[in-house]
């Protein structure tokens, strides 16, 4: 497949560089190149230095652009993490738009549980691995780079940024019903408590409790909001 990027990753080293989807990569560092493919061993082979790229955009002509791969966890085959370079671009599918076709409602639902059930069984493992140390903290972001996401997916169009709409409702959802006092998940902790023992909790441990999850959600705020500003 030629090497024309079909899309740049929101606050990705392509995206900082103005790489734009329709560029056609011609060479790297100085090497000419003929496939997409070829990009991902040279971005990989910089190991974090700063790659020069030459690239044709439609109606400008051709511009060289420097950027500086980032390191980030993405999921293995053996169901864990490897770190890997990316420059965040995709493409690799021709200089004609593909074929699509649009399902019908009933297979549209069944394609939405699927994908709200990798969202989740996603924050799951993530926050699994984050905790044990199998991938770093920069992982976990906060309200600001949440924002920086959403402008850059309502710049790439309506159906981009009603997608990370969703995606965002899938994930926060399913953290809203971990069981942590304050959140949902808390309450319904405390009913089912209830339930089991044929008395609601003590005025004193809801309190205790209570605090102790509210704690946890401000820390986890301040922990993603600090990632905001030092993970750059």
């Amino acid at each position: 497949a030629p090497p024309r990027i079909s899309g740049v990753s929101p606050r990705s080293a392509a995206s900082a560089a103005d790489l734009r989807p329709g560029d056609v990569v011609l060479a790297v560092e100085g090497r000419p190149i003929a496939r997409f493919t070829e990009l991902r061993p040279a971005v990989e082979a910089a190991a974090g230095r700063p790659v020069a790229l030459r690239v044709w955009r439609p109606g400008v002509g051709e511009a060289d652009f420097a950027l500086i791969p980032r390191e980030q966890d993405l999921p293995a085959a053996d169901g864990g993490y490897e770190k890997r370079w990316l420059i965040g671009v995709t493409g690799g599918e021709g200089y004609f738009r593909p074929a699509t076709r649009t399902p019908g409602p009933v297979e549209a639902l069944a394609i939405g549980a699927r994908q709200t059930r990798d969202v989740i069984w996603g924050s799951l493992t993530g926050i699994v691995a984050m905790v044990t140390g199998q991938i770093g903290r920069c992982n976990l972001s906060g309200a600001i780079s949440i924002a920086e996401v959403a402008g850059d997916a309502a710049s790439a169009g309506a159906g981009n940024f009603f997608w990370l709409v969703a995606l965002l409702s899938a994930g926060i959802g399913f953290l809203n019903l971990l069981p942590i006092p304050v959140l949902d998940g808390g309450h319904l902790l405390f009913y089912t408590w209830e339930a089991v023992a044929r008395r609601p909790p003590s005025e004193r441990a809801m309190d205790i409790l209570t605090r102790i999850g509210m704690a946890l959600v401000l820390t986890l705020m301040v922990f993603g909001l600090t990632n905001d500003i030092v993970c750059r």
